[in-house]
């Protein structure tokens, strides 16, 4: 009643008013003698300062205190606290906490128009009205605005700015806006319109949106000047501006001041916002992070469409509150100290209609001046925590208990809304998802620690409605299978790691994500409502053959049906495997993405594909001209990852790659199998994963056997750039220019690779060679062969080198680091992005017949075994040139006690069918089992008999292989004639003869003989083997 006594009219129809004529009316020189609480009234008129005849000319001293609430709602002009204020006129040291302004023309948080001196005011109030509409003030017509902030939301038609609307001849000095401004035309972060005014000195950080003249700091600049002033481009989304510097939020907080900042008037620091010291002369200490509608795919931000308002509490009080920016950050400033060393904190976002949804954040300060990280996840309540897995982490129980006891009751009502739960762990050593996860809401986890890594270890199911957040700064590392079923949006987001080139050059930055052996994320379920976004880019879910091939927008078979993707981006797009693919039954006559030469651009995949660790099966592509491969030509900018090609074959003339024909961009975390040959004569350039390299292969795997004529290489072909830590274990056939993982290494580096195949030349014998067949000015580090698998001594110039099979396993090689590499007893190394439990292997010997000649892959073809369990294909392995095959699996495929089936089918002149029943003996401290030999046209099984006549027969060995072995596996068994016994007696007899014409072979275990006691007859095509632990008595 005093304040609205001032002008002697009450600003509300029917309310007390203390006339204040005696005090000088609108001349006077007032005070506030403490905060006023002014809610519960809504009034229709500015308290002081009414109109032209009745303005504010005296001084008016807030002595740093505040009015909470007020709410104004005016149909006419000048409209505010003070509604007009002349030049004589003073307003300072004033704050307007919350509370709403609605006017016409000339509306302000503060003051409608100004003539006079408004100094250290601030607001944070929403103010809306037609034209010259401001944070603080509404028009500042030759008057001046002295460090004064305004936080608020500010809207209208023409003029619109988060400080001041309109700056006609004043000046605006030393001041600050941070709240989202929206308009029709000269629109501005911190001034709408400048009309020969000057800005000096000043920042603005809000969202800006608007039609014409929308600027970041100025809206429109109509003369005057606007110097050594700044906005945040990030936040404020507007890259252009009336005047000004556009500066990234980086830039901005910063420990130095921006160009010009007076160092007596503005502090700084590392996170923070220039901040003005009349307001903070202690410092500042701010919260700050980002706000989600969901666990990170989408932003919640303020814009045209409205405001999205972050609160924040401690202590069950409401500190502060702000606006989101373009970007959906938000920033809340408070005196330093506010949140000691330990104190919690709360912050909130409500319900905004399509721009947010409720969260909360319950977290606890480290008493810094900077509190980053703090974000907001649609329909979560996210907590800080210091465990290091999910098991010890706050349960959403514990969570809303915690953050009940801090926030304030309005939040303490949100918080009891919310269904979700969010992490957000700061454990130097990371987070481990050591426990299943399913939920229809929002479930996300985010770690701060720099570098800490985020591990995904047990099955997460999202269920329709809910969205998933795997956030960190280090590696991602998703080693158990992620499903989004149904409308599910799910964000990703790593660190990032390096690839240095022979100069220790970066040539490539790879996000530093990545799939297990066997896992992945898969969306299933209706495809309405999903989303996936990794690193901040969203992706274009495959969903099958036909998405895959309409990538380019060419049939890679005559007649096939495709998905256009030229709304996706086409060749540049982002796109992501929704699941495993089954390609058997169609043979494709062309690269299904990227399918022409690299002489056009126009056909060349400068996208990225992310595969999410699933598979492809069965892919047959018989092409009769260059670029053959799953990819044809990724170029420069483009990128394939997580895919993994299971079975199949690929060929094609020449350039020739199991995944990519030519990449001269980032292939890693890939693997294939497929068989890769060549379909024309005397050309070159053939891979197991890639047939030319000029790009980046890292952390890539290729198995399947390759043959062309030139340039041949189980990983890579030609090779001209760079190649790390990779794997080739496929057996490799050339006229020349043929090595284990690199053909022709014309130039670049091949680093912490490994070569594991057989190598042969079908030509006299020419620059081959177990790594590496031929070199020109190349390097070659740290990077080795296995001279027993591979039949092969040597390597090109002597770069790399050549160890044993019993030197390879069991330990990892010089540069072999342990964070890539594991190792175990009797395991070659392997990459721990695939295995990050280790591996579990199965090798032996194959054989032709019962033990005399080695089923070998070759120049004339590869043997490739096969191994079966519970009824399905586990996985296939080519033999060396010694006949020993080796096949990986993830630990604990086998369980102790299992039953497995190794196979090998008959190819001419190389091997015969045969198979293998054997039982896991898998330790965690013997992960290899060796001995499972296969013997040409016998089916071999374990045995306890003692005894020829009392083993199991052969009708016996096919019944134990039901359920074990594949549909094709079992085939191949229905035709095995011989038999083989691993018998665990402590002796063997052969009491009765062997089937002369067929194959028979018996092994016992150690200090276990054999003795021949029957007379045996063999006829041709008979095969005896007696393999003896012990003495072997004839």
């Amino acid at each position: 009643a005093d304040l609205d006594g001032i002008d002697g009219v009450a600003a509300v129809s029917g309310g007390t008013i203390t006339n204040q004529s005696a005090a000088g009316g609108v001349s006077g020189r007032y005070a506030l003698a403490g905060d006023l609480d002014a809610s519960g009234t809504t009034y229709t008129d500015a308290l002081v300062g009414i109109s032209d005849t009745n303005s504010f000319a005296g001084r008016f001293e807030g002595l740093g205190h505040t009015i909470t609430d007020l709410t104004i709602g005016k149909s006419g002009d000048y409209t505010g606290l003070f509604g007009r204020v002349l030049a004589s006129g003073v307003v300072r040291d004033i704050g307007l906490v919350g509370g709403s302004v609605i006017g016409s023309s000339d509306a302000g948080g503060l003051v409608g128009t100004n003539f006079g001196s408004v100094v250290y005011a601030t607001a944070t109030g929403s103010v809306s009205g037609g034209s010259n509409v401001g944070g603080l003030v509404g028009r500042n017509l030759g008057g001046s605005v002295v460090q004064s902030t305004a936080t608020g939301h500010v809207s209208g038609n023409s003029d619109v700015g988060g400080l001041v609307g309109a700056n006609l001849a004043g000046s605006v000095v030393q001041s600050t806006a941070t709240g989202h401004v929206s308009g029709g035309s000269d629109v501005g972060g911190l001034v709408g319109g400048n009309f020969g005014g000057s800005v000096v000195q000043s920042t603005a950080t809000g969202r800006v949106s608007g039609g014409n003249n929308v600027g970041g700091l100025v809206g429109g600049l109509f003369g005057g000047s606007v110097v050594q002033s700044y906005w945040d481009t990030q936040t404020s989304g507007a890259g252009s501006n009336g005047g000004g510097t556009g500066l990234t939020t980086a830039q901005l907080q910063q420990a130095t001041l921006p160009g010009g900042f007076d160092a007596a008037v503005w502090g700084s620091g590392p996170g923070l916002y220039p901040y003005l010291k009349s307001f903070y002369p202690n410092g500042v200490q701010a919260v700050s992070g980002t706000t989600y509608r969901d666990a990170g795919a989408t932003l919640a931000a303020s814009g045209a469409a409205g405001t999205v308002t972050v609160s924040l509490d401690a202590g069950g009080s409401r500190l502060g509150q702000a606006s989101t920016g373009a970007n959906g950050a938000y920033y809340i400033a408070l005196p330093a100290g506010t949140l000691a060393n330990g104190a919690s904190f709360v912050a909130s976002v409500p319900t905004n209609g399509s721009l947010s949804t409720a969260a909360a954040t319950l977290a606890t300060s480290t008493g810094a001046a900077a509190l980053g990280g703090a974000n907001l996840y649609g329909g979560a309540l996210t907590a800080l925590t210091s465990a290091d897995r999910l098991s010890q982490a706050p349960s959403l129980s514990d969570a809303r208990t915690s953050a009940t006891a801090v926030a304030s009751s309005a939040t303490q009502t949100l918080i009891s809304g919310l269904t979700g739960r969010g992490l957000i762990a700061s454990n130097a050593g990371g987070f481990t998802l050591d426990q299943a996860v399913t939920t229809g809401g929002t479930f996300v986890v985010q770690t701060t620690a720099a570098g800490a890594p985020l591990t995904v270890a047990q099955p997460i199911t999202i269920q329709d409605g809910g969205s998933l957040g795997l956030a960190t700064a280090g590696t991602l590392s998703i080693n158990a299978d992620v499903t989004a079923n149904g409308a599910v949006a799910v964000t990703l987001a790593s660190g990032s790691r390096q690839v240095l080139n022979e100069y220790n050059a970066v040539v490539a930055t790879i996000e530093d994500y990545a799939f297990a052996a066997g896992k992945g994320l898969t969306f299933t379920g209706a495809a309405t409502g999903q989303s996936l976004t990794i690193n901040g880019q969203g992706y274009t879910l495959v969903r099958s053959m036909a998405d895959l091939d309409g990538i380019d927008g060419v049939a890679a078979v005559s007649g096939g049906a495709i998905t256009n993707q030229s709304a996706a981006g086409g060749l540049s797009g982002r796109y992501a495997l929704a699941g495993d693919l089954a390609a058997a039954g169609t043979t494709y006559t062309d690269a299904l993405v990227g399918t022409n030469s690299s002489t056009s651009a126009a056909t060349q995949f400068s996208g990225t594909f992310a595969g999410l660790g699933h598979a492809i099966t069965g892919l047959t592509i018989g092409k009769s001209g260059d670029w053959a491969g799953l990819f044809g030509f990724v170029a420069r900018d483009g990128a394939v990852r997580d895919v993994n090609l299971l079975g199949g074959s690929i060929a094609g003339s020449s350039i020739v790659g199991g995944l990519v024909g030519e990449n001269r961009g980032i292939v890693t975390q890939s693997t294939t199998s497929a068989a890769v040959s060549s379909t024309g004569q005397l050309t070159a350039g053939f891979g197991g994963l890639v047939g030319i390299n000029g790009g980046t292969v890292s952390r890539s795997m290729a198995s399947g056997p390759v043959s062309g004529s030139y340039s041949v290489g189980g990983l890579v072909g030609s090779n001209s750039e760079t190649i790390s830590q990779s794997l080739a274990s496929g057996p490799v056939s050339g006229i020349e220019s043929v090595g284990g993982l690199v053909g022709f290494h014309l130039n670049g580096l091949v680093s912490q690779s490994l070569a594991l195949g057989a190598v042969s030349s079908s030509g006299a014998n020419r620059n081959v060679g177990g790594l590496n067949g031929d070199i020109a000015i190349a390097f070659v580090t740290q990077s080795y062969w296995d001279t027993q698998a591979s039949g092969r001594a040597t390597t090109a110039k002597n770069q790399g080198s050549g160890l044993t099979t019993a030197q390879l396993q069991g330990s990892r090689p010089t540069g072999f680091g342990p964070t890539v590499w594991g190792s175990d007893t009797g395991l070659y190394p392997y990459l721990r992005s695939f295995y990050p439990n280790g591996v579990q292997a199965v090798t032996g010997t194959a054989y032709r017949d019962a033990g005399a000649t080695l089923a070998a892959s070759g120049a004339a073809g590869a043997v490739t075994v096969s191994l079966d369990a519970g009824g399905s294909r586990l996985g296939q392995a080519s033999t060396g040139a010694n006949g020993t095959y080796y096949l990986a699996l993830p630990a604990g495929t086998l369980a102790n006690g299992t039953s497995f089936v190794a196979s090998v089918p008959t190819v001419a002149g190389l091997s015969n069918a045969a198979a293998t029943l054997a039982t896991s003996t898998y330790a965690t401290t013997a992960p290899a089992q060796g001995g499972v030999n296969l013997y040409g046209g016998a089916l071999t099984v374990p045995a306890t008999a003692d005894r020829l006549s009392l083993a199991p027969s052969l009708a016996d060995a096919r019944s134990a292989t039901s359920g074990v072995a594949s549909t094709a596996t079992a085939t191949l068994i229905s035709g095995l004639s011989g038999r083989g016994f691993a018998t665990s007696a402590a002796a063997f007899t052969l009491d009765t003869a062997v089937d002369p014409a067929g194959t028979t072979v018996v092994q016992t275990g150690a200090g276990a003989a054999i003795t021949v006691t029957a007379a045996q007859v063999l006829n041709a095509g008979g095969s005896l083997g007696l393999i003896s632990g012990g003495a072997l008595r004839i």
